[in-house]
């Protein structure tokens, strides 16, 4: 497991890369059809709040970070607070590890039950809420994984 736990370090130091603005960080795999995260939760948590509150007038305590899977198979890293839902778009890179866009994140409290509302778009901004509810973006760096 600590040799695991190495290699994935090394490979998310190795694939940290850019596309224009956009930066991409190794955070997960799929194991069995699953998508696994291989971040330390507490850490991206710890980071993750710190940054909101630095970043942006979002009062809230994020307590939870997941994976989440898309009707149309696309993912996001959702993090889970106790009135919001922040969310950064992973990709699948075809060769079983997943990315994450470490550069945008998309939090809402008003269409957080939307599958497609209030989420990152590849080449930055967020969808929208369909119920035309607010939809906050924040640029961030990769320092939160």
């Amino acid at each position: 497991m600590k040799h695991l736990f190495l290699m994935v370090l090394l490979t998310a130091s190795l694939s940290n890369h850019s596309h224009a603005q956009e930066i991409w960080q190794t955070i997960g795999r799929f194991e069995n059809g699953q998508p696994v995260l291989d971040i330390n939760k507490a850490q991206a948590l710890r980071n993750f709040n710190r940054s909101m509150q630095s970043l942006t007038d979002i009062e809230d305590t994020f307590t939870e970070v997941k994976i989440v899977q898309h009707l149309d198979y696309s993912y996001a890293l959702v993090f889970v607070g106790r009135s919001h839902l922040a969310s950064f778009l992973v990709r699948n890179t075809g060769n079983g590890w997943l990315d994450v866009m470490a550069s945008t994140t998309c939090t809402t409290t008003e269409c957080s039950e939307e599958a497609k509302g209030c989420i990152p778009k590849t080449g930055g901004g967020c969808t929208p809420c369909n119920n035309g509810g607010t939809c906050t973006k924040t640029s961030s760096d990769a320092s939160l994984f």
